[in-house]
């Protein structure tokens, strides 16, 4: 098993990210709510701030946005800067969820030698290794107290016979925990402390 500190041994990162509609700000909750709630009543949903209805919908986020916070480059960018490994394969997917607060990944890491997870020193680092009870936005994010926060993982495991490669669920307040933060932390601890 290694004990990977050397970021080179990473050989691909892909990430898919769930984006709610609070990461737009006020106009993202409020035109979420205010479709919502057209629709439940029977009535057209007005489109202002998304491109399409957001309510009880998905909408992918286009890979050549180039906001800071939602744009493909810069979160590759900002994930090779603090690995310091600029050639580092990095695929990310980012969809607009109709969810108000809370964001979630799911997140798939591989290196060139197999890779041993020790879940029990994550706590040290403010995430918090869920098993069995899989956090979510909903339930999870709304839970957390203004003086903890912190990362919820879940179904952390090796891939499928795979022992170079792990996946995990991730949920973490994205009012006070951007999505980009989120993984870029989480990456830093497996890194080096568990790979």
């Amino acid at each position: 098993m290694a004990s990977l500190t050397d970021t080179e041994l990473l050989t691909n990162l892909h990430a898919t990210s769930f984006i709610p509609a609070s990461l737009y700000g006020k106009p993202g909750v409020d035109e979420l709510a205010g479709q919502s709630a057209r629709l439940l009543n029977g009535m057209p949903v007005d489109n202002e701030l998304f491109d399409k209805q957001l309510a009880f919908n998905l909408l992918p986020i286009s890979h050549e946005l180039d906001d800071v916070a939602l744009g493909e480059k810069s979160q590759i960018n900002q994930i090779r800067k603090v690995l310091n490994n600029y050639d580092l394969p990095i695929s990310i997917e980012s969809v607009v969820v109709p969810v108000f607060y809370g964001l979630a990944q799911a997140i798939n890491v591989s290196s060139s030698l197999p890779i041993e997870l020790d879940m029990a020193r994550f706590g040290e680092y403010g995430v918090e290794v869920q098993e069995g009870n899989l956090p979510t936005p909903v339930t999870e994010v709304s839970a957390e107290s203004e003086s903890q926060l912190t990362i919820k993982l879940a179904n952390l495991r090796h891939s499928y016979g795979n022992y170079e490669q792990i996946q995990f669920w991730s949920v973490a307040d994205n009012v006070r925990y951007l999505g980009a933060l989120m993984l870029i932390e989480t990456l830093e601890i497996l890194i080096n402390d568990y790979l």
